[in-house]
């Protein structure tokens, strides 16, 4: 059973290339947890099978996984903040 958060977006999107910086800062707050963080590019062919999987439809599009499970996706910019925010009702409650 894993945890992860993945985050699908492009080179090309604006708002995903805004939320870069946003990520680093979050991923630097869970440091300590055992959260595997991914950035997935949906260009990327070998990534298309995935976003298909996970129903992105518009980017930049957040998937929280705990235990291997969808717990929560969300669609568009999210701060560190908001990123946090979620992590913790999910991982740790």
């Amino acid at each position: 059973m894993s945890n992860k958060i993945i985050k699908f977006g492009a080179e090309w999107c604006g708002p995903c290339k805004a939320m870069k910086p946003q990520m680093e800062k979050f991923k630097e707050l869970i440091l300590e947890s055992d959260v595997e963080v991914l950035d997935i590019d949906v260009d990327a062919e070998e990534n298309a099978d995935l976003a298909r999987q996970y129903g992105v439809r518009s980017i930049p599009y957040t998937v929280f996984l705990k235990d291997d499970k969808v717990e929560r996706a969300v669609t568009g910019l999210k701060t560190s903040n908001e990123l946090y925010q979620a992590f913790q009702e999910i991982y740790q409650n």
